[in-house]
């Protein structure tokens, strides 16, 4: 899982940049109206930790707004705040994306 990177500036020939990992997350659920901490941990055996991108995707924007999703931590241990739609309840499914710039890996739970 990776791209082979020729850039001339490595001076170190054939690269291979690999993909950030993250880790599965198991179906989650909250109460309505009630926030919910989704505690996760990342891994990139070539990007500082600290560079990586978080984005967050939902199969229900109403339930569970994009927008409403905050990322915190740092290193290697990250979380993922959902706050619902207000006054709402169902299922549906949350996919987060960890990304390095160029590869990116996600990881998807629902309820």
């Amino acid at each position: 899982d990776g791209i082979r990177d020729r850039s001339p500036s490595r001076g170190l020939g054939d690269v291979y940049k690999r993909q950030p990992v993250i880790s599965p997350i198991p179906d989650q659920s909250t109460d309505e109206d009630v926030a919910l901490t989704v505690a996760f941990s990342v891994a990139d055996p070539d990007t500082d930790l600290q560079t990586l991108r978080f984005s967050a995707a939902t199969s229900v924007a109403g339930l569970i707004p994009p927008a409403k999703i905050a990322f915190g931590g740092t290193g290697g241990q990250r979380t993922a705040t959902i706050l619902p739609g207000v006054d709402l309840s169902g299922s549906g499914y949350v996919t987060l994306t960890v990304s390095d710039g160029v590869l990116a890996r996600l990881s998807c739970y629902g309820r």
